[in-house]
Order: C-alpha cells, then sequence, then structure tokens
C-alpha cells in the first residue's frame, strides 16, 4: 500500500515539473525556455515580438512576468502583458499588482509584446532584456510553478547587407 502512495505522489511530481503553460509569438513560433528574439529596428511595426500565452491545461493558471535583467535602463523598453508597461526597471513584475488569469484551454488575447524603441533610443546601442514569465498564485505573490525565461534583443548590427573589408599588410620582421 506505502508503495502505490509512493508511486503516486511521484507522478504527481513528474507532472507537475512539466511545461504548464506555453509561449508562442505573431507567427506560431513557440519559445522554449532561454530562446533569443532578436531584431534590428527601432520600429514597433518591425520589431515589437508579440506574443500569446497558452494554457494546456484542465485549471486556470495565473502569470505575471519579471526582467530579469537588461544591457540599458529600461526606460526605451516596453512590455504589455494584460496591461503596456512603457518603462520597464529590472526587478519589476508585470503586472504591477495581482496577475494574469489563464482559463482552463484558453490563451492570452491580442495585444501583448515587448519592444525596445521610441524617439528618443539611440539607435547604435544594443540592448538586451531578459523575462521571466512563471506561474503564482492567485494574488500574484507567490511563485508556484514553472517559469520561462525569453531574451529581446535589439542588435542594430543583424542583418547589414554588406561588410567592410580592412586591408592590412603583413611583413617579415627578423628576431
Amino acid at each position: 500500500m506505502k508503495l502505490n502512495y509512493l508511486f503516486f505522489g511521484l507522478l504527481l511530481s513528474a507532472i507537475s515539473l512539466q511545461a504548464q503553460f506555453t509561449f508562442v509569438d505573431g507567427n506560431g513560433t513557440i519559445y522554449e525556455d532561454g530562446d533569443v528574439y532578436a531584431t534590428n529596428s527601432v520600429v514597433f511595426a518591425d520589431s515589437s515580438l508579440k506574443y500569446f500565452i497558452t494554457n494546456p491545461n484542465a485549471e486556470t493558471i495565473y502569470l505575471k512576468a519579471e526582467l530579469v535583467s537588461a544591457t540599458v535602463d529600461g526606460s526605451d523598453g516596453a512590455i504589455c502583458f494584460g496591461l503596456c508597461y512603457t518603462v520597464i526597471a529590472v526587478g519589476q513584475t508585470y503586472p504591477f499588482n495581482g496577475s494574469i488569469e489563464l482559463l482552463a484551454g484558453a490563451t492570452t488575447p491580442d495585444g501583448n509584446h515587448i519592444f525596445h524603441g521610441g524617439p528618443n533610443v539611440d539607435a547604435s546601442l544594443p540592448a538586451d532584456y531578459v523575462f521571466r514569465f512563471y506561474q503564482t498564485d492567485m494574488a500574484g505573490t507567490t511563485a508556484i510553478g514553472p517559469e520561462l525565461s525569453i531574451t529581446y534583443r535589439y542588435d542594430p548590427t543583424l542583418g547589414l547587407e554588406e561588410a567592410s573589408l580592412f586591408e592590412y599588410a603583413i611583413t617579415s620582421t627578423v628576431i
């Protein structure tokens, strides 16, 4: 009998360690933990990472996002996750209060995105934002489930159409 309880407990633990939500961009690409979205544009229509999160479970889940790290100060970054936040900061969670409720089998509505740009952005400087999406309790105060980290990268050198050739000379030196 104890062996049955042990087996059932291990089975439940293994199921709870499985991914409990999926992160998909606007083109249908599924993102895994640690994936990077890269762009070389600061124009919203061209560079915004539009995303959807789906709950494949039979129960409602609650989600938050956190900006874990950034190579810039966040004044040119934005995230929409339920609500839109146009200035972001490392360590801040989104939404600020509570969490996003995602019913069983549901997908978040259109409008969620991550963006780097704006009228004052220095387009010559690269920028990385690492976001962590994770499950919480209903109040959004305690992380209780799996998480997924996504890096949004702005790199102005991506997609250069021509490469520069440096001229140099090699000379022999006698030692």
